[in-house]
């Protein structure tokens, strides 16, 4: 059975703990859990390929709500912005392999990383870890 939400792997977004940067935004009413995100002048917002330089990290579960809903506007949600080397639970989209270390990449589809197609060319920001085909949700090592 396909894996697509983060409770479904452990509820696990930080995998290293220790010398993580957390910072705030105020939530949109789409991100969630595992999403990856930017801030904009109106707060955060579910990044895509368009937002790439905007993209600042993971949103991590809100107190308030359920793990796998998006806290409401003008909630404040915390963001971790991930290191190189470190494990990470994100949502992503389908990556058709089991391969470890298979590149994700920044997305149309808003909040999650799409597989590379080509990872000779392509801004890999993540690799995933552990996954099976079908999966959309699954523990990344970060990359950028």
């Amino acid at each position: 059975m396909a894996v697509s939400t983060i409770s479904a792997i452990g509820g696990v977004i930080q995998g290293n703990w220790g010398d993580e940067f957390i910072v705030a935004g105020v939530a949109d009413g789409t991100a969630k859990a595992g999403h990856v995100v930017g801030l904009t002048a109106a707060g955060v917002v579910d990044g895509t390929e368009t937002t790439n330089d905007t993209i600042i990290g993971i949103v991590l579960e809100h107190y308030g709500t359920d793990m796998d809903t998006a806290p409401a506007s003008p909630k404040v949600l915390n963001i971790v912005v991930p290191q190189s080397g470190h494990l990470y639970g994100i949502i992503h989209a389908d990556s058709n392999s089991t391969v470890y270390g298979w590149g994700l990449m920044a997305s149309a589809n808003a909040g999650v990383l799409d597989p590379a197609t080509d990872i000779t060319t392509e801004h890999i920001l993540a690799r995933i870890f552990r996954s099976t085909d079908g999966d959309t949700a699954s523990i990344v090592i970060w990359a950028a």
